[in-house]
C-alpha cells in the first residue's frame, strides 16, 4: 500500500514539475503565468466555454475571459461562435513557432522605425542645457487647447500658414472665436499666408499679412508659429495634428528662419503685384 501510494505521489510530483517547466517556457516566449495556465488548460479542453475553462485553469471567470480575449488577439487562441455561445480552441503547439517569427518581424519593424526617429529625437536632446518640452496634440480639440494658450500669451507672433489647407478642415465658428480672443490681448502678429483665395484672409488690427499664392509652394499644408520660447507645427492634411516644442534655442532658430521668410515674402509680393 505504502509503495503504491509513493508511486502515485511521485508521479503527481513529476507531472507538476513538468508543468512548471512548461509554464516557465511559456513565460520565456511571452505568456505570463495566468496566460500560460489558460493555454495549457485549453490544450486538453478544446472547444470549451470561458466559464468551463476558468474552472479548469483555476482562474476567476472575469480574469479568464480577459485572458482569452488577449490570447485570441495575439493568435494563441481561436474563438468560435456557436448556438451555445462562444467556444475556444488552442492554436496547435507547432503554431507557436510561427507566432514567434511574426513577433520577431514586428520587432525588426520597430527597430527600423527607431533607426528613423532616433536622429530626430537626438536633435531635441540637449544634455548640457535646459531640456526642451515637447507636446503632441491631435484633432480639433487638441488644436483648440493650444490656441487657447497662445490667445492668453503676450508675446509677438510670427507664423507661416497654408490657409487653403486650413480652411478645408476648419470650423468657422471656432476660428472666429479664436480671432476674437486674440484681439483681447494686443500683440504684434505677422503671418506669411499661402492661399489662392486672398479675399478669405481676415483683416484684423495688429495683424500684418503677406499673401502668396499656394502654387508657389504646394507643399505648405500646415502651419509654423513662433511665440516667445515656443514653436508650434500644425498639419492640415487629412487630420489636424500639432507638435509644440518649448525651447528658447529652438524657438529662436525658427524665428530667424521666419524673419528671413518674412523679408523674402515681402519681395515676392512686390514682384507678383
Amino acid at each position: 500500500m505504502g509503495r503504491n501510494s509513493g508511486k502515485n505521489v511521485g508521479g503527481a510530483q513529476g507531472r507538476f514539475t513538468m508543468m512548471d517547466d512548461i509554464l516557465q517556457g511559456l513565460k520565456t516566449i511571452g505568456l505570463d503565468e495566468k496566460e500560460g495556465r489558460v493555454y495549457l488548460a485549453l490544450l486538453s479542453h478544446a472547444g470549451c466555454s470561458a466559464p468551463a475553462l476558468a474552472l479548469a485553469s483555476d482562474i476567476p471567470r472575469g480574469t479568464c475571459h480577459d485572458i482569452l480575449e488577449e490570447l485570441t488577439a495575439r493568435g494563441f487562441v481561436l474563438e468560435s461562435e456557436t448556438d451555445q455561445g462562444k467556444r475556444y480552441f488552442p492554436q496547435s503547439p507547432e503554431r507557436l513557432l510561427s507566432l514567434l517569427k511574426m513577433e520577431e518581424r514586428k520587432l525588426q519593424e520597430r527597430m527600423r522605425e527607431a533607426a528613423t526617429i532616433v536622429p530626430m529625437l537626438t536633435i531635441l536632446y540637449n544634455p548640457s542645457g535646459p531640456q526642451p518640452r515637447v507636446r503632441y496634440k491631435e484633432g480639433v480639440k487638441g488644436l483648440r487647447e493650444l490656441q487657447r494658450e497662445y490667445e492668453a500669451m503676450e508675446h509677438d507672433i510670427i507664423q507661416l500658414v497654408g490657409l487653403d489647407a486650413f480652411l478645408a478642415l476648419h470650423d468657422p465658428k471656432a476660428t472666429e472665436e479664436h480671432r476674437q480672443e486674440f484681439m483681447r490681448h494686443p500683440r504684434k502678429i505677422r503671418a506669411i499666408t499661402f492661399t489662392d483665395h486672398p479675399e478669405k484672409v481676415a483683416v484684423l488690427p495688429e495683424v500684418e499679412t503677406r499673401i502668396l499664392p499656394s502654387g508657389l509652394f504646394s507643399s505648405v499644408q500646415g502651419e509654423m508659429t513662433v511665440c516667445g520660447d515656443r514653436v508650434a507645427f500644425f498639419s492640415y492634411e487629412s487630420d489636424m495634428i500639432a507638435l509644440e516644442i518649448r525651447s528658447a534655442a529652438i524657438a529662436g532658430t525658427c524665428r530667424a528662419a521666419l524673419e528671413l521668410a518674412w523679408k523674402t515674402a515681402g519681395e515676392l509680393t512686390k514682384s507678383i503685384l
